[in-house]
């Protein structure tokens, strides 16, 4: 009786969703032309993992420059980019220069009137540590050393930043505290890793760390109100979730996102002002036997008590249907598989979420040989669009998107292109909504 109702409880709301997806328009974004961020560079077209955030007038996009093995050396870049797509350093900024050095996964937030770009570096020879700088909106770098964020014993990596209010401008009643910092470390002598976070003000003074919970890739957004963090568990089969106040303390115990994903990957997330947050977790792998279910970007929203709005198991027992709180599903037939790195950023009136939509091939027939960045619009936990939109599907590889936006239905949004030889280059777009 009880997996009668349940079928009968997602057939209807497969149904809701049909109805939900047709409403909306195909050309509800508008996607811009393609432009290079930096056309060479010290990293020799190996450039990847980027990411971006809107500040006063332009976005600043930062990301890898280099080669990231043993005995190489890679660096982090930034570079401003106008809100109608105009590269404004053509040259690129370099934000820490550091020699023999692998600074890797960059992450960048915008606060009253600064830019704060954070990475994980390894300059100590030892193990990485969390190293921060800030840079105006003119493009200058505002530290001649980075900002130590996470230097203790042991390795502290796969940052993450966001700012609160960062329009408040200083000085006022309502001005930011600035930024909170996000990484996965070690507490004394604990063999598993945990999230950790710690406040950074914008004239790059560290506060104290506040450890979460056993806990890796956490990412963090800020809502308006509260800081929600989301981190992998479980070894990386689960997601949760946990509020915190506005300094970054907890305000609730983790709670359970979704379980049993097998992903090992890292969700998104992104604020909805005044709503609360919404979450983007990706499902699983192709396999031979199918065991998995079908790959899926899936959604949760999370209001501002911290409670989830939907409570769908991750893949119901011989579905392989599009079920109602899926951006996207992978399909064995035609080759497509949505998995991997996503984004989420608001237009001002409901999230925007891009991802990577992959061409399955190769030696093995599900291989991930080609992938093309995808967006849609979100509504609470359900796509606004019928279809999404794709943003790049050349015959190059694209993937690792990144998005943000000026809150008024511009966005700009960047990603890795592969090259012919194996590199890469950084590209962006824009994006409008209506």
């Amino acid at each position: 009786m009880r997996t009668a109702i349940f079928s009968l409880m997602l057939a209807s709301m497969a149904l809701s969703f049909g109805a939900h997806g047709g409403d909306a328009s195909a050309n509800a974004v508008k996607v811009g032309e393609e432009s290079i961020v930096m056309a060479d560079g010290p990293g020799k077209s190996l450039r990847g993992l980027p990411a971006v955030v809107f500040g006063k007038e332009s976005y600043l996009v930062v990301w890898q420059e280099g080669q990231v093995r043993k005995g190489s050396q890679a660096s982090v870049w930034a570079a401003r980019v106008s809100t109608d797509g105009k590269l404004l350093d053509a040259k690129g900024i370099e934000v820490a220069n550091c020699k023999n050095s692998l600074q890797e996964r960059p992450r960048v937030a915008f606060a009253s009137g600064v830019f704060l770009v954070v990475w994980q570096d390894f300059r100590n020879g030892q193990d990485f540590d969390v190293l921060g700088a800030r840079i105006s909106p003119d493009g200058r770098v505002l530290d001649a050393q980075p900002i130590a964020i996470a230097i203790g014993p042991r390795t502290q990596v796969l940052p993450d930043v966001a700012a609160d209010d960062p329009a408040s401008p200083p000085g006022s009643a309502a001005a930011s505290k600035g930024f909170l910092v996000a990484w996965q470390g070690f507490q004394g002598n604990e063999e598993v890793c945990r999230s950790f976070v710690a406040r950074v003000e914008q004239d790059g003074k560290v506060g104290q760390p506040v450890a979460l919970k056993v806990g890796s890739n956490p990412r963090i957004a800020w809502n308006g109100k509260e800081f929600l963090a989301v981190f992998t568990s479980d070894g990386g089969n689960s997601f949760q979730s946990m509020r915190l106040d506005a300094d970054g303390k907890p305000a609730r115990q983790p709670g359970n996102l979704i379980s049993g994903t097998t992903t090992r990957f890292v969700a998104s997330v992104g604020g909805v002002p005044g709503k609360g947050w919404l979450v983007v977790m990706p499902r699983s792998r192709p396999d031979f036997w199918g065991h998995g279910g079908p790959g899926a970007m899936i959604c949760q929203s999370i209001d501002t008590n911290g409670k989830t709005s939907v409570d769908i198991p991750v893949m119901p027992s011989g579905n392989w249907n599009r079920m109602p709180n899926w951006l996207d599903v992978g399909d064995r037939e035609k080759k497509l598989w949505p998995f991997g790195v996503s984004a989420v950023a608001s237009d001002g009136k409901q999230p925007v979420v891009a991802w990577t939509r992959w061409h399955l091939g190769g030696a093995t027939g599900i291989d991930f040989v080609n992938g093309e960045i995808m967006v849609a619009r979100v509504e609470g936990w359900k796509p606004v669009d019928s279809d999404a939109v794709a943003v790049a599907n050349s015959p190059a590889s694209e993937s690792n998107p990144a998005i943000a936006s000026n809150g008024a239905g511009n966005l700009l949004c960047v990603y890795e292109k592969e090259l012919d030889d194996g590199k890469a280059q950084i590209c962006a777009r824009t994006l409008k909504t209506e």
